[in-house]
């Protein structure tokens, strides 16, 4: 009932009753401070609350499993079939001294806090877990702990990420294999950051330090061509920083920073409704190419503010040629139960990118030429608007496509999309479509890579 700034008079007692509510699990801190104006001083009251999240098992569909080892036909995907008959095992006794890890690719960014896995008598007597928001960078482990049951829970401070990998430490002694009957991941909600980009007219962009031309606005001018640089190494210990005005605040849950070969290496974002308070980072991450991709929990504010952190031994300067932000808009993979493919070759069948199993494959089996296609009969017309064409971290991804559909398999129209992509995990966004046949043509040239497709799927 008190308002900041008010006075209790000397011998009055006030009582105050402190409300948290937050949309997040966590524990949040506050500190009021409390000034006398006797030799009392100042006193600091400090209150801690926890708000526990109403967790839930994800929805697994379209979701990718793999492994660094497999036992047989027990492939990963079958920890993900909601089938507790089927089993991934890595065919290794827990005492082999070879890695043994099972990942799993949510498809998109997820807030999660808990995983779960059943494995009758071969539970992993001692493991590590991971996540990732890239597939590539995992970092320390969220949590470590030992198996003593058929069913471990493991609970860990909430996160975001895309990526959920499992290790199986070295377990001297243990010949039983390591298997998973089935595997959960627990959250709150889906992190949503695939809407689409803001108009950036008339925005205004600043930087701590510009490289002679390239000026902050070169970020935000909607040409590849122009970029913003900071004119110093990565490696200086100078603080470089680069900042957006949206001029209005606005809703939004992620980021993409186009860098060329200056990408961050280190990096953290901010947000703030002034310009001036900046709080704490609401986003931390290292770039590992051109095209740096920073999902949010989703934030509401004006200001922008990506802060490059010292990374030792790079000289490269930091860049940006083109800086996006995008509204929130998440999506989910449809299920593909039924669904037919076809291609151009089926030498590695096409049903292979429908299967759940990244160990298994579609190819064109020869070189990648213009003209090649991978097709898909969904049954029925499904609303989509976004594709996920992924190589599987190999070098046969399409050098380039187009995208089309059709209402009959027959009258396919203009490309929807098109792109030239340049990483084993290709994502294509566009407007919503009604279709059932989805078609995707490979117009790109290399040799000897062939078109190679281990999982294909159709979000919205």
């Amino acid at each position: 009932t008190l308002a900041e700034g008010s006075t209790v008079a000397a011998g009055q007692t006030v009582t105050e009753t402190v409300a948290l509510s937050s949309p997040i699990a966590g524990t949040f801190n506050d500190v009021w401070t409390i000034t006398g104006s006797d030799t009392s001083g100042v006193q600091n009251v400090a209150f801690t609350g926890t708000v526990t999240a109403s967790l839930s098992a994800l929805p697994r569909t379209g979701w990718v499993a793999s492994a660094t080892a497999t036992g047989g036909a027990d492939v990963p995907a079958n920890a993900i079939d909601a089938s507790t008959a089927t089993r991934f095992s890595t065919g290794l006794a827990q005492s082999s001294t070879a890695p043994q890890s099972f990942t799993v690719d949510m498809l998109t960014a997820q807030s999660i806090s808990r995983v779960t896995f059943d494995s009758a008598g071969d539970y992993a007597r001692s493991f590590q877990v991971f996540t990732s928001t890239d597939g590539t960078n995992f970092g320390t482990a969220v949590a470590t702990g030992t198996g003593t049951a058929a069913s471990t829970t493991v609970n860990f401070a909430q996160t975001t990420a895309r990526y959920v990998r499992v290790q199986q430490l070295t377990s001297a002694g243990v010949g039983a294999w390591w298997s998973i009957y089935d595997f959960n991941v627990y959250g709150t909600a889906a992190v949503v950051g695939d809407g689409s980009a803001f108009s950036r007219t008339g925005w205004a962009a600043s930087a701590s330090a510009t490289a002679g031309t390239d000026v902050p606005a070169n970020a935000v001018d909607a040409s590849a061509t122009t970029r913003w640089s900071s004119g110093i190494a990565q490696s200086a210990t100078t603080t470089q920083s680069y900042t957006l005005d949206m001029l209005s605040a606005k809703t939004f849950a992620k980021l993409t920073l186009d860098s060329g070969g200056d990408y961050a290496r280190s990096f953290q974002v901010f947000v703030s409704t002034d310009g001036t308070t900046w709080g704490t980072a609401v986003a931390t991450g290292t770039g590992a190419a051109a095209l740096t991709t920073v999902l949010l929990p989703t934030q509401t504010a004006r200001f922008i503010q990506i802060r490059q952190l010292t990374s030792a031994a790079v000289g490269a300067w930091w860049s940006i040629n083109d800086l996006n932000v995008y509204q929130p808009g998440g999506v989910s993979a449809l299920s593909r139960t039924g669904w037919v493919a076809s291609g151009s070759a089926t030498g590695d069948p096409p049903a292979n990118a429908l299967d759940g199993d990244n160990a298994t494959r579609w190819s064109t089996t020869a070189a990648q030429v213009n003209g090649q296609f991978f097709q898909v009969d969904m049954q029925t017309a499904r609303t989509f608007r976004q594709l996920t064409l992924d190589a599987a971290g190999s070098a046969d991804y399409p050098r380039g496509y187009q995208v089309f559909v059709s209402a009959d398999g027959v009258a396919w129209g203009t490309a929807i999309a098109s792109g030239a992509p340049t990483t084993p995990l290709v994502t294509i966004s566009f407007t919503a479509q009604t279709a059932r046949y989805i078609k995707v043509v490979q117009t790109g040239t290399v040799t000897p890579n062939w078109w190679s497709l281990y999982e294909f799927n159709v979000l919205n």
